[in-house]
């Protein structure tokens, strides 16, 4: 890179990982929240553990900060256009179907120039069904 200035040549060559944030996706994690301080630093941990990119952050559905808001907030601070909401949740319960769904279309309209995509949540992905079944299996063979 010449310089230190970003081309589209030298971004072009990059590798996602190496991009300027604000040319990647964004990811906000999303976590219940609890009373309990230790319950919330395994999330801290856990995200920190996965990554120390700055475009992805962890957002609490309620009792902690960052909230959600504030979490989708410092990604848009940070030039995000596009922002994935990844729910750390087991099963679709009442925050998911509904709670979850209207605080991610309230944002949207706030920030009408920036896409916010709500995944699904962590329980029913496949990836998660196997590691259940894994550990099942582990125990009982």
């Amino acid at each position: 890179m010449d310089g230190g200035q970003w081309t589209e040549a030298n971004i072009l060559s990059l590798s996602p990982v190496h991009r300027p944030p604000s040319t990647q996706m964004h990811i906000t994690f999303l976590a219940h929240g609890s009373r309990k301080p230790e319950s919330n630093q395994y999330f801290y941990d856990l995200i920190k553990e996965i990554s120390d990119s700055p475009n992805i952050n962890l957002g609490f559905l309620e009792l902690v900060q960052p909230d959600i808001q504030t979490a989708i907030q410092n990604h848009i601070q940070n030039g995000a256009k596009k922002i994935h909401v990844i729910p750390l949740f087991f099963s679709p319960g009442r925050h998911v179907t509904e709670d979850i769904p209207k605080i991610i279309n309230e944002l949207s309209l706030s920030y009408p120039d920036v896409e916010i995509v709500l995944e699904d949540i962590i329980g029913i992905h496949p990836e998660f069904k196997k590691l259940v079944k894994s550990l099942a299996e582990n125990i009982l063979h």
